[in-house]
């Protein structure tokens, strides 16, 4: 089965087309975007359809820099970082020399 047969299999399933992932901190917020991401990236893939592109946003710097970095260990590099990187920032020096 591919990628996007599961996915049409387990969209046709949902009844929301919204869904809201909430937890407290270090409950795996972070890392289920992570792995979403790429696996939604790898569904388009395989389906030839590049075209469409994935917008992550927050509240602070520091959340979605966090997924960024999420990505970077999973050695997945096809995004780009929009904002400024100030000095407090945690990902400043990986996310700065990222491609």
């Amino acid at each position: 089965m591919s990628c996007v047969q599961w996915f049409e299999g387990a969209h046709a399933q949902l009844k929301e087309d919204v869904v809201l992932v909430h937890g407290v901190y270090g409950s795996g917020k972070s890392h289920l975007l992570v792995v979403l991401i790429i696996f939604l990236c790898t569904m388009l893939k395989e389906a030839h359809n590049e075209d469409i592109r994935i917008l992550v946003s927050a509240a602070t710097n520091t959340a979605v820099d966090r997924i960024l970095l999420g990505l970077l260990e999973l050695e997945f590099t096809e995004f780009i970082r929009v904002g400024s990187l100030k000095t407090h920032c945690q990902a400043r020096a990986a996310l700065h020399t990222a491609p």
